[in-house]
């Protein structure tokens, strides 16, 4: 292919990520002389991530030319693909402190953690503002600066954010979302020794379950029942994971267990399919109520969003990068090895292969839920952002029909799912305090209207909140 092609990579303080993005492009023969643009508005970041890739670039031999600004605008113009990571406002920073606030309101792990909303840092009401505010800047942009490019974000909330842009009727862009936590797929097929060639998640970013919808699944399920009866047991007292606390802990290690926890068997039993990933972090109340529940349910360190297993996350987060920082100065040996020149298993630039290459890939994307017309999740709208297999091409994206997802994933774990962004976005759309204040009425964790009203006015006070407090009024 001798068109050069742009990618820009906004976010790019994300170095890991964007590592793997410059080694995937490498090791790609007809993408490795591609022009990538980082964008960050962190300077330091920017020039730290550019230093990095051009060094892996040249020790591997790419031709890519790396290129980065602080503007946006700037890196968009002739864009044909958007990698978007990032991560808008105080971040982290601000979500640790709703937390804290929230806590001290007797809000075991703060009002953003609700029921099949778990995970630590998926922020959708309280401390979303900024990341809202900087999609529908980003798609503004593109519509207006490169309307032909696509955009693919790997960004929180994915399931607000992409059913956002999917809905947005004045600025139609082409855009897919991608979650690594479908990988935790291939957890599965080589526990059970399956062909992973055919099997199917599907369901919204951090709830997806395998279906059951052929041979493949069929067999897996029947491997799965045989271990339920046979080895769960002896798995969770004789695996070291269970029976022995380890201060040094890799948070790597409490995510892979959490696949094949009691809470994962347990939501099979209740929900007739097996959930993928980080939909085992999630779940109901039942449980998270507490730290003691968590630890029932996940393990001697509660699972991945514990106050014990997220304080290891964001310790590693810190590690990371530093470590980052200092992998430009090792040798060219060690730096192949901690980064082998090999494709990942993430399919953000074999999206851009199948579309530029006409090489059909399939793999499992956030796409807006419509099949022939029609949508393809049961009960939700054709706008929903659903997670779910893709096909791949030069004429773009191809949502497969999903078959075998039952209603009872459908009515009791998604709809009420759904009903919850309704309520994110309703209230950022029109700056409705009440909208906020109505869902922690019906928290199970809230016990007076007093307690409720107190707790967002002192959410609204964090001054790295500002956003917000402008917005909700």
């Amino acid at each position: 292919m001798n068109e050069k092609i742009k990618i820009v990579y906004i976010g790019a303080g994300s170095a890991a990520w964007a590592l793997k993005i410059v080694r995937d492009l490498c090791v790609t023969d007809e993408l490795k002389s591609s022009e990538i643009v980082f964008v960050d508005i962190n300077e330091e970041k920017l020039t730290e991530i550019m230093r990095l890739a051009k060094r892996y670039n040249e020790v591997i031999g790419g031709k890519l030319k790396i290129t980065g600004t602080a503007s946006m605008k700037d890196a968009l113009k002739d864009a044909d693909f958007i990698i978007n990571s990032v991560l808008a406002g105080a971040g982290h920073i601000l979500q640790e402190k709703v937390r804290k606030v929230t806590e001290e309101m007797g809000y075991y792990r703060g009002i953003e953690s609700r029921e099949f909303n778990m995970i630590s840092d998926y922020a959708t009401m309280y401390s979303a503002v900024d990341q809202y505010n900087y999609i529908k800047n980003l798609t503004i942009n593109i519509h207006d600066i490169s309307p032909d490019a696509w955009l693919l974000s790997v960004s929180n909330p994915m399931f607000e954010l992409q059913t956002l842009i999917n809905r947005d009727k004045e600025n139609k862009i082409k855009s897919v979302s991608y979650c690594d936590g479908t990988l935790h797929l291939n957890q599965i097929i080589k526990n059970f020794n399956l062909d992973g060639h055919n099997i199917n998640v599907a369901g919204i970013n951090h709830n997806i379950w395998i279906t059951r919808s052929n041979q493949n699944e069929l067999e897996f399920y029947e491997k799965l029942n045989n271990w339920i009866d046979k080895d769960s047991e002896k798995h969770w007292k004789n695996n070291s994971f269970y029976n022995t606390f380890d201060n040094e802990i890799d948070i790597r290690i409490i995510s892979e267990n959490v696949q094949f926890s009691r809470a994962a068997i347990d939501m099979y039993k209740s929900y007739g399919l097996f959930p993928v990933g980080d939909t085992v972090r999630s779940g109901t109340w039942k449980y998270h109520y507490n730290l003691q529940t968590k630890k029932k349910w996940y393990g001697p360190y509660g699972g991945f969003d514990s106050e014990i297993g997220w304080g290891r996350y964001l310790a590693a987060l810190d590690m990371i990068s530093q470590y980052m920082s200092n992998l430009y100065n090792v040798d060219k040996g060690t730096l192949l090895s901690i980064i082998p020149p090999e494709p990942g298993d993430d399919p953000v630039i074999p999206f851009i292969e199948g579309i530029l290459l006409d090489r059909k890939i399939k793999a499992f994307f956030d796409v807006k839920n419509i099949f022939h017309g029609d949508t393809n999740v049961k009960y939700l709208p054709e706008y929903a952002a659903v997670e779910i297999p893709v096909n791949v091409d030069k004429n773009g994206i191809h949502p497969e029909k999903v078959l075998g997802l039952n209603d009872r994933v459908n009515k009791d774990v998604l709809v009420p799912r759904w009903v919850n962004l309704e309520m994110a976005i309703s209230a950022y759309e029109t700056g409705d305090k009440s909208v906020l204040l109505d869902a922690l009425y019906r928290d199970p964790r809230t016990r007076s209207n007093e307690q409720a009203e107190s707790t967002l006015e002192k959410v609204l006070s964090i001054p790295e909140n500002v956003t917000s407090r402008n917005l909700y009024r």
